[in-house]
């Protein structure tokens, strides 16, 4: 095979040390002309000289661009994040990935050292020398790891100094084998409970040391919540004092008065509010949370920190959702058990939620098939969908815990969908495997969406696809051990091949 370069696209750089005719030589030998900047490879700048800051104006103009999309202008601040989370976050990390540098920079000055235990020398590049200065400033949080406890302790390389026998004036309380001990000997970092070093954790190390920063007194915990979008910027404008209560409007000169309007006694401040107005505080009263012994942020930090927070801050945002109501429909005020019910409506649905997304992990998912336990058998469903046909094919296999073939069904059905297609291949399914007497079944479907509708417990019948999981749900009601999983489509491969090999037949029907 010959391969043949593209002159045409191919540039040539050097060093401003190499003479011009040393580079006219390289040009009438290979063709490929010298240019001052080599541009980009695969989106990324190809950087000829130090970098800097303005190395990376390319990417916060990239994610410039990405947020000034006409979509951003028309999202909620909840929104927006889950936009900036979704599409600019990557871009970052796409330009500073480890790249074939990152393994030069280690060959050529760490070789067999460690990173604290090498010298810079004096002729280092000065991006090594800039590392150099950050190893400089967090040694002081590493510790020294011993290794095992098993080895030589006169003979072995276990300290810093190197074997304790070439020098028995040694500090012996200098490590402590309970904190200290490890696989290897070297540097551990003592921050992390893995006793390794991050970029992340470093710079939180730093923080504290150098500017005293305290992890309570930013807004970090705020991010950290596993609560809604929504909840989580209402604390954080109630945190910069910045929610529109009366008396935010008299501080901006939108209002003549700062009295609460719903109890018309005292200045409605976040605080009031929130949780000393009679009206919130008999919401707070009747869920048993109630308590005022605190200030604002101080309050909302143990919430925060307390054993059910989203149902803490549940709270905090339907009394901010009742406020609001009230505010602006006078005769149709909400009561204090609408309030509670609203609240308690809202935590059953996000335990439900949370609960189906720790179950439908794909960390937790295999990549391959698993037999069932004893006694039990496995139905893998899966359904093609070829739309300009307007059929699908399905198909469904049974297998004992051995993974031999016990039972299987193929078949064509006309559907308007493919979410149609995988119910109905679950539905077939279930039916194979009660019709041959299997009394203990796991099915498996690769179709979150069909999974998500069969778990539902509330389905109108108006909908095909509805009424479908409907029937779903009653097989599985009958009198047997039946349960439906979700796994990768790798994992599911048989069922998916008989799916594709029915479908394609019907496609050339």
């Amino acid at each position: 095979m010959v391969m043949k370069v593209n002159l045409e696209k191919s540039k040539a750089f050097c060093s401003k040390n190499v003479t011009a005719r040393r580079r006219d030589i390289f040009t009438s030998v290979s063709s490929i002309r010298f240019a001052l900047d080599l541009g980009r490879y695969l989106g990324v700048n190809l950087n000829h000289s130090r970098t800097s800051r303005a190395s990376f104006h390319s990417v916060i103009e990239k994610v410039r661009g990405r947020l000034a999309n006409w979509k951003g202008r028309l999202l909620n601040k909840a929104g927006r994040l889950c936009l900036i989370n979704s599409v600019a976050a990557s871009i970052p990390v796409y330009h500073m990935q480890d790249k074939p540098w990152v393994a030069l920079l280690r060959a050529k000055y760490m070789r067999n050292e460690g990173v604290l235990d090498g010298h810079v020398p004096c002729n280092a590049s000065h991006v090594w020398k800039s590392i150099s200065k950050a190893f400089g400033a967090l040694k002081d949080a590493f510790s020294w790891c011993v290794g095992s406890l098993d080895q030589s302790f006169w003979f072995d390389n276990w300290s810093i100094e190197g074997p304790i026998a070439q020098d028995v004036p040694f500090g012996l309380n200098a490590y402590n084998p309970d904190l200290n001990a490890g696989e290897s000997s070297g540097w551990s970092w003592g921050v992390a409970s893995s006793r390794l070093y991050s970029a992340r954790s470093g710079y939180s190390w730093l923080a504290k040391r150098k500017f005293d920063w305290n992890e309570h007194d930013n807004w970090l915990w705020v991010c950290r919540l596993h609560i809604s979008e929504k909840y989580k910027f209402l604390i954080w404008l109630s945190l910069h004092n910045a929610i529109p209560t009366a008396e935010f409007h008299l501080g901006r000169g939108l209002a003549l008065s700062s009295t609460c309007h719903r109890c018309q006694n005292g200045s409605e401040s976040i605080l009031h509010c929130l949780r000393e107005c009679p009206s919130a505080k008999e919401v707070w009263t009747l869920l048993g949370l109630y308590s005022n012994n605190s200030n604002l942020h101080d309050w909302l930090y143990r919430g925060a920190r307390s054993g059910d927070a989203f149902l803490f801050f549940s709270t905090i945002w339907w009394i901010w959702r009742s406020r609001n109501h009230d505010l602006f429909n006078i005769d149709d005020s909400w009561s204090a058990s609408k309030v509670v019910s609203l609240i308690r409506s809202s935590v059953r649905e996000f335990h439900t939620i949370f609960a189906m997304h720790q179950s439908l992990s794909p960390l937790s998912l295999c990549l391959h098939w698993v037999p069932p336990p004893v006694h039990f058998v496995k139905l893998n469903c899966d359904a093609s969908w070829f739309a300009p046909s307007g059929y699908a094919g399905f198909g469904c296999i049974i297998r004992n815990p051995d993974g031999c073939w016990l039972k299987g069904c193929t078949g064509k059905v006309e559907v308007c969908s493919v979410l149609f297609a995988e119910l109905y291949a679950i539905w077939r399914g279930l039916l194979l495997a009660w019709e041959s007497g299997f009394r203990e079944v796991i099915c498996e479907t690769d179709c979150l969406e069909a999974l998500f509708l069969v778990n539902q417990r509330m389905l109108s019948k108006d909908i095909p696809k509805w009424d479908l999981a409907k029937h779903i749900q009653e097989v599985m009601n009958w009198n047997w051990r039946v349960s439906i999983l979700l796994i990768q489509r790798i994992a599911n491969s048989v069922a998916d091949c008989m799916a594709k090999a029915v479908a394609s037949v019907a496609d050339m029907e």
